[in-house]
């Protein structure tokens, strides 16, 4: 299985984004549904309260918005999306590639290969502007590229002024958003609950639970989802189109699936390789196949350019 996921306590990266626009103090009330913070520093009340440590209220579940982006205006500041909804003018939102289809579909040991880098990881924080219909206006314009043929998506961030954390999560990555926990805290950050997300990243081809013939000595690298010949590939940061989804090449980051009668899936690569699986199993004394084990994920690791 191989599941990838970023966290992101915005204040702890505000220095790093100072072509953004920094956030203004919100004038709504306390339990503004736009910024759920429950306490902000232009609320007199708010504050005295804040000063004498009575204890924040909890903010728990999913807290973030997400929608697809399906479309660049020629402006760089105009998105088409899926769905505006939980979305307003005004919003801090993140913007990120999470998959790209750059990728090798070739019926050998080079499936699955990264073949550009140029989009992948990229991400960045802006504003609403505007919006309608299913458009968005951010107020900058793009800084990084984006390729709408992978898989693109546009998360809303809610600002904080100091808050408690009780027990927050992510909607689920199901393949065309989510599996994005991000947030933006000002001053005080209070942990009274776990931030987990573990699990609601990429995700892990899953386990074939009916019973299946005994098949030997499949050695190819894609197939179609045909769990009798090969089991399912786990997601990377590639897309893998559904034809060539089952099989022991690697999807990217993501481990391949087993070939033939229990053979095992490749393990997920991040700044390492990861490993591969068994081989198929056989009635001894005969040897089973080599090639039907699932092929560990690609490394792929970038510190420098801020993926």
């Amino acid at each position: 299985m191989c599941s990838f996921i970023t966290i992101w306590l915005y204040s702890a990266l505000w220095s790093c984004c100072t072509t953004l626009y920094s956030p203004s103090v919100s004038t709504t009330s306390p339990l503004s549904a736009r910024h759920p913070a429950p306490f902000f520093a232009d609320d007199k009340n708010a504050v005295a309260l804040y000063k004498t440590n009575i204890q924040l209220p909890c903010i728990s579940g999913i807290i973030n918005n997400y929608t697809p982006v399906v479309g660049f205006g020629c402006d760089s500041s105009t998105l088409q999306v899926g769905t505006l909804t939980g979305f307003a003018a005004g919003d801090k939102v993140l913007l990120l590639q999470m998959q790209v289809p750059q990728v090798d579909l070739s019926n050998t040991a080079s499936f699955g290969t990264l073949l550009n880098n140029t989009c992948i990881g990229n991400y960045e924080f802006n504003r609403i502007q505007s919006l309608g219909g299913n458009t968005v206006q951010l107020q900058f314009a793009l800084t990084r590229p984006y390729d709408i043929s992978g898989k693109v998506q546009l998360v809303r961030v809610p600002e904080y002024d100091s808050v408690m954390v009780c027990n927050i999560t992510c909607l689920p990555w199901n393949g065309s958003t989510g599996g994005i926990l991000a947030l933006d805290v000002k001053n005080k950050l209070t942990l009274s609950g776990h931030m987990d997300v573990s699990g609601k990243g990429f995700r892990g081809g899953q386990v074939e639970a009916n019973d299946i013939p005994w098949v030997f000595g499949e050695q190819q690298y894609f197939y179609s989802p045909q769990s009798a010949l090969a089991a399912q590939k786990g997601e990377g940061i590639v897309f893998i189109p559904t034809d060539f989804s089952f099989g022991r090449g690697r999807a990217g980051n993501g481990g391949g699936g087993g070939n033939a009668h229990n053979a095992g899936g490749g393990g997920g690569g991040n700044a390492g390789a990861g490993g591969n699986g068994g081989l198929e199993i056989t009635n001894f004394p005969a040897a089973p196949t080599p090639g039907t084990d699932g092929i560990g994920g690609q490394k792929y690791f970038d510190n420098q350019t801020n993926k």
